[in-house]
């Protein structure tokens, strides 16, 4: 009888060269799922830290002046660092203050009253689960 493995075949990703951070764990969980299917390598669970982050502030858009200060294709999860801006309006900036903080969900086109930005900080280690 022949193995499950040899009646399909199976593509693997190279998460660590051709994609960026946050596909690579999407791909990783891909590349998990594939070698359970093809019954290519061990899949148990192992004891990995889970990181935890904290909203610290959603960044509302004001005025139509409202501009975010960084690419346009810039991922979810993107870190930046101390006093970078990263969002302005009429009268105001956010200005990154603590280590660690990432942008979630960015979009300068909402409309005015709306969040525009979701920025987010680490959680202590020692708060963070085991998987």
């Amino acid at each position: 009888m022949r193995s499950r493995s040899s009646f399909l075949t199976f593509q693997r990703w190279d998460i660590e060269t051709t994609h960026p951070p946050v596909a690579s764990a999407h791909l990783r969980t891909g590349n998990v799922l594939v070698a359970a299917i093809s019954d290519d390598e061990d899949t148990s669970p192992t004891n990995t830290a889970v990181k935890r982050f904290s909203v610290a502030v959603e960044v509302v858009k004001k005025t139509e002046h409202f501009r975010l200060c960084f690419p346009i294709d810039t991922v979810n999860f993107t870190e930046f660092k101390i006093d970078q801006v990263l969002a302005t309006d009429e009268d105001y900036q956010y200005i990154v203050t603590n280590s660690g903080e990432r942008i979630l969900f960015p979009n300068e086109n909402v409309a005015i009253g709306q969040r525009a930005l979701v920025i987010i900080r680490p959680e202590d280690n020692a708060k963070a689960s085991i998987l």
